[in-house]
Parts: structure tokens; C-alpha cells; sequence
């Protein structure tokens, strides 16, 4: 079963690849049932996304954690797991969501 699909989902996501108390993927609990979350390949598998989508994703988190007052330096250690997940969140047959998305990735 896949983890909520929701902010809960992300924050767990994100908790466990940055050596947080969470183990992902593990058992959560969501709307008091416990439910099996995925792994990244398995939570990702038919979104079909694009590398550079993945990319952008990346300079995004940067620019977010930046505004929120994340020192460089934090940013700089993190970076290296997230971009470390590429592999398994990009697909080799991406699907293009978006006009602007396709724009950005030819």
C-alpha cells in the first residue's frame, strides 16, 4: 500500500533520507491505520517523470530551504542525498505533464 499521498507522505519521505526517526520505506500510521509506505522506486514507478523535472525539483528545495533561513552549509550537506535519489525517481519512458513542462524539457 502506498503512503498518503500528501504532505504527511513528503515529510516522512524527507524525515527518513535525512537520517531522521523514520524508516522509509516502513509502516505509518495515516488516519489511524497503519498503512506500508513504498520505496522511491515503487512511489514513483508510473509518474513517468523526467529528469529535468527532477532537476528542477532540486533547485527548488535549494531555493526553499534557502528562503526559510537553511544555512548554506546544511544545504550543501543535504544536496548530495537528494540528487543520490535520482535514479530512482526518473523514468526512462518520462511523460511530459504540462505545456510549460514540455517547453523546459526538449
Amino acid at each position: 500500500m502506498m503512503c498518503p499521498p500528501n504532505r504527511v507522505n513528503s515529510n516522512l519521505q524527507f524525515g527518513a533520507v535525512f537520517g531522521g526517526p523514520y524508516t522509509y520505506p516502513g509502516p505509518v500510521m495515516a488516519d489511524g491505520t497503519q498503512v506500508m509506505c513504498d520505496d522511491m522506486v515503487a512511489a514513483h514507478a508510473d509518474l513517468g517523470i523526467p529528469g529535468c523535472v527532477f532537476d528542477q525539483f532540486i533547485t527548488d528545495a535549494a531555493a526553499v530551504m534557502k528562503q526559510d533561513g537553511v544555512p548554506d552549509a546544511y544545504i550543501a550537506r543535504v544536496a548530495p542525498t537528494l540528487v543520490g535519489l535520482k535514479g530512482d525517481i526518473v523514468s526512462p519512458t518520462p511523460q511530459y505533464f504540462a505545456p510549460n513542462t514540455a517547453q523546459t524539457c526538449q
